[in-house]
């Protein structure tokens, strides 16, 4: 909660004041919503915060310490500490460590013969939507333009999704048999079908192509607007 709220104790509320009193403390706080929101991952923060506080009263190098060597990671953090020891802003500066990849040079990997297919929600609730085609577009600027970084990365921004699925719109794919058709056959996605499906009567309810970033999906002017038939994919003006 700290993470985008400000507390505030309105109310201290000693242990005498319950039947049977507690063995704590207890207050009345006013959470104020943050301004200016540092931008996480929240199911990542949330599973770091939970593996630290799994086991009570063990110092962090019993638990997240654990954790973090099997996630390789190779920065700075001090395990020798009691999960509530640990200041907020250090959680939230260790989730964006582990979540930051920034570099654009994406050479090894495209030397190795990999190819990378990233879909993003457009209304993604949880980590803002813009971070993921700002960084596609640094890997194009310095790959050294689009035609190049379509060999082995391709993004898929979807309109109407939330976190990785779910929310208005498309949303319903198979990305790995997209990825399988590119790695294993040579097939790279020029778009891809997606459905969008009627929670209750999980029924398709329209179909639409997802096209590569930049690249949008646009209506020809004939057909339904439900069906992808009618839509093709076209660059930006």
């Amino acid at each position: 909660l700290q993470w985008r709220y400000a507390m505030e104790m309105v109310l201290f509320v000693p242990p005498e004041s319950f039947d049977p009193p507690p063995r704590v403390d207890s207050a009345v706080v006013r959470m104020v919503p943050l301004e200016n929101q540092v931008a996480l991952d929240g199911e990542l923060l949330s599973e770091i915060v939970r593996v630290a506080f799994s086991q009570r009263r063990k110092l962090l190098r019993h638990t997240l310490g654990r954790w973090l060597q099997e996630k390789a990671f190779a920065g700075q953090f001090d395990v020798q500490r009691r999960a509530e020891e640990v200041p907020v802003a250090d959680y939230l500066a260790l989730t964006a460590a582990i979540m930051d990849a920034t570099n654009p040079d994406m050479s090894g990997f495209k030397d190795r013969g990999g190819k990378l297919l990233v879909y993003y929600g457009w209304a993604d609730y949880l980590a803002p939507s813009g971070y993921t085609p700002s960084y596609y577009d640094s890997v194009v600027a310095k790959m050294g333009g689009q035609a190049k970084v379509a060999d082995f990365y391709r993004l898929f921004m979807v309109p109407g999704m939330g976190h990785c699925r779910g929310g208005v719109g498309a949303n319903r794919f198979d990305s790995v048999k997209v990825l399988e058709n590119w790695v294993e056959h040579g097939v790279a996605p020029d778009q891809i079908v997606a459905s969008g499906v009627d929670e209750k009567t999980k029924k398709v309810t329209m179909t639409r192509p997802l096209c590569p970033y930049p690249q949008v999906a646009k209506y020809t002017g004939n057909g339904s607007t439900s069906e992808a038939k009618n839509f093709y994919c076209a660059g930006p003006k």
